[in-house]
């Protein structure tokens, strides 16, 4: 037995393995991103329905970790989260193309209903 056994195991895929597969959010949690020498990064850890294979270790899980800006400022809105720990579903999707902005800002990538 070595160090590497008792290291934190990650309970996670990111959302860019799944692609733009559909998923049931059931919980989230803040789950920022911190890497040495820098500015924490705003992230969550989405809960679903779903479980996922992860590549690096063939590891089932039913988590997904994300960064992308948009998304993780939606699913930090108070009235959304109140909604899922309530018991309310979301089925979505992150599709692979960017989301054009409405407001003639940069596109990005975010989460539409599946």
């Amino acid at each position: 037995m070595g160090l590497d056994d008792y290291q934190k195991k990650a309970d996670s895929v990111n959302l860019s393995e799944i692609g733009d597969t559909p998923f049931t959010i059931i919980a989230i949690e803040d789950s920022d991103w911190t890497e040495a020498g820098k500015t924490p990064q705003p992230g969550v850890k989405i809960t679903t329905k779903e479980t996922w294979t992860r590549a690096k270790d063939g590891e089932k899980v039913n988590k997904i970790h994300t960064t992308r800006t948009a998304i993780v400022s939606m699913l930090r809105r108070p009235e959304l989260r109140a909604d899922i720990a309530n018991g309310k579903s979301l089925k979505v999707k992150c599709p692979k193309d960017k989301i054009k902005s409405k407001t003639g800002g940069q596109p990005y990538f975010g989460l539409v209903d599946a």
